[in-house]
């Protein structure tokens, strides 16, 4: 079986050695992006799944605070966030792998949720309301790359002929899709994304 985990280095100019899809003239997400149907509300463990990242940090920064206070006061607390947030500017500017590995953080947070609002926008979605799920992810600086399941009616030349509506959305300069193995319900989108969407910054 052919392996989707393997390394990456996304500063170069190598491009991924994947089968792309063939985008298609037309398809039946083109008739659902101008005639999309009724979105059906998602259930709650479904949107968990979705911010459990953004959930963690939240529990992980409350947790951090609330032990500062205990500590070091209400005063002392705060100081103490107010440095540990100018250390974190000061090494963002100068040290290269810490300013890697914070844009590697918001890539994380932002795109997946973009990615979602370009399914909806490109008509990646099926009859039933229902969205393609992002089942992981890999994220880094000037690229962000999604393992996709697609629900049973949507095809992957879908997200191959959305393609320009996906970086649109994501603030991207391409996106391309690969086939994940055999199956038909997987795919990796990878989405080509310089620093906070602009190209040379």
């Amino acid at each position: 079986m052919e392996r989707t985990s393997g390394p990456c280095n996304c500063k170069s100019n190598e491009q991924v050695e994947r089968q792309t899809v063939d985008t298609p003239v037309t398809t039946t997400a083109d008739v659902r992006r101008f005639f999309p149907p009724l979105r059906r509300r998602p259930r709650p463990v479904v949107v968990v799944a979705r911010w459990w990242y953004e959930l963690a940090g939240t529990v992980l920064l409350g947790a951090a605070s609330w032990s500062a206070v205990g500590i070091l006061g209400g005063p002392g607390a705060v100081a103490f966030g107010l440095g540990m947030v100018a250390t974190a500017a000061v090494a963002a500017a100068e040290v290269e792998p810490v300013r890697d590995a914070l844009f590697a953080v918001a890539q994380r947070a932002i795109v997946p949720h973009r990615l979602r609002l370009g399914f909806v926008r490109g008509g990646i979605i099926t009859r039933e309301g229902r969205l393609p799920s992002i089942v992981r992810s890999r994220c880094r600086v000037d690229q962000a790359r999604f393992w996709v399941r697609l629900p049973s009616g949507l095809l992957i030349e879908d997200l191959a002929a959305s393609g320009r509506v996906l970086a649109g959305s994501c603030g991207a300069t391409d996106v391309v899709v690969f086939r994940d193995g055999p199956r038909q319900d997987r795919a990796i989108v990878v989405v080509v994304r310089p620093r906070w969407g602009w190209p040379g910054r």
